[in-house]
């Protein structure tokens, strides 16, 4: 019987492409992990929502991202790195694919936030 050769579902460009994308998602988690002022912190959190939010059709890339928020923000010793957690979770959940409508959210977020206090 002549043997059959198996292919992976996944291309060896698209592998190459993921391997890439994790490589820059690691170095983006980096950058924020050592930003010291706001503006570097925005900037890097920006970066990752702008990755995670463009096309990617690798699923590792996003679960590796809210593994490491997820670490930032049960950081019991370090405020910054649970501030930095939450401003990357700011930017990803106001990039422009994701909250188009960003004014009528703001309003409603800020009208619930009146009416709880």
């Amino acid at each position: 019987m002549p043997s059959v050769e198996i292919m992976d579902s996944v291309p060896a460009t698209s592998v190459k492409e993921t391997a890439k994308s994790v490589a820059v998602l690691d170095e983006l988690l980096k950058s924020l992990s050592i930003s010291k002022t706001q503006d570097e912190t925005n900037a890097a959190a920006g970066n990752i929502a702008s990755l995670l939010n463009g096309p990617t059709e690798e699923r590792d890339l996003p679960t590796m991202a809210v593994e490491s928020l997820k670490k930032q923000l049960s950081n019991k010793k370090d405020a910054a790195a649970r501030q930095r957690g939450l401003d990357t979770i700011r930017a990803i959940a106001q990039h422009s694919s994701v909250a188009p409508r960003r004014a009528s959210l703001d309003f409603a977020t800020r009208s619930h936030a009146r009416s709880c206090w």
